[in-house]
């Protein structure tokens, strides 16, 4: 049970994941949400639902965003954390599943949620098109 308490532990304070799986110049990259009103550096026991998902998908250009719940209206704004250059894209929840199309070069990301209840959302990941 520690174990499983650590690795979760683990797996959600890491700001930063990049997992690729390289075929053909493809990736797909999990992009881990997590909630902006969780305090970092403590323990938690049980960390808050997060109601959405991402993942880069490097062989389509797109960002697929989930969304486990009905969010309403979400902003979505991307960041290259490089040069500053921003993409803002706005998103009705109800319809589960969008695809944002994007064009990224290589790079480290931060792509934020911001619902229309106020609540917030953030990922980190890297694009590395080598």
């Amino acid at each position: 049970m520690k174990q499983i308490a650590l690795l979760l532990i683990l797996l959600c304070t890491t700001n930063v994941v990049s997992w690729s799986a390289k075929d053909d110049n493809q990736q797909i990259i999990p992009i881990p949400v997590l909630d902006t009103t969780v305090e970092t550096g403590k323990v938690h026991r049980s960390l808050p639902p997060v109601p959405i998902q991402a993942l880069y998908d490097g062989f389509s250009s797109v960002i697929m965003v989930t969304f486990l719940q009905n969010l309403g209206e979400v902003e979505v704004t991307l960041t290259n954390l490089f040069s500053g250059n921003t993409a803002v894209y706005c998103i009705d929840s109800r319809i589960n599943t969008a695809m944002l199309p994007v064009n990224l070069e290589s790079g480290f990301y931060q792509i934020t949620f911001l619902t229309s209840s106020g609540a917030s959302y953030y990922g980190v990941f890297e694009i590395d098109n080598n």
